[in-house]
């Protein structure tokens, strides 16, 4: 699976590139635990995320890496408008900047 990617720039936070993929499958919650299930075709290309989403995810980044010393791969959900982080560790791999 392909996930979006969103360029957000961090003097000013602002998103400066959206690249929305063609989501086929997606993880859903069943009775006892998860479930994959093809995406309706009307959400398939549809942003994962909405542009204050995106804010508060950078903003946090930006948190943890001052908090732990070093760029972060960050694991994070959303529930009911609630973000939360599920796990931090360290980049091991840039992309080079353009």
């Amino acid at each position: 699976m392909t996930p979006d990617t969103y360029t957000v720039r961090k003097s000013d936070l602002a998103v400066i590139g959206r690249q929305i993929a063609d989501k086929r499958q997606m993880t859903v919650a069943v009775p006892g635990g998860t479930a994959e299930v093809t995406v309706p075709r009307f959400l398939r290309n549809q942003p994962a995320l909405a542009g204050d989403q995106i804010v508060m995810l950078a903003r946090l980044a930006l948190d943890l890496e001052m908090t732990m010393g070093w760029a972060v791969d960050l694991e994070c959900a959303y529930q009911d408008g609630q973000l939360h982080l599920l796990q931090c560790r360290p980049i091991t791999t840039l992309a080079q900047a353009a």
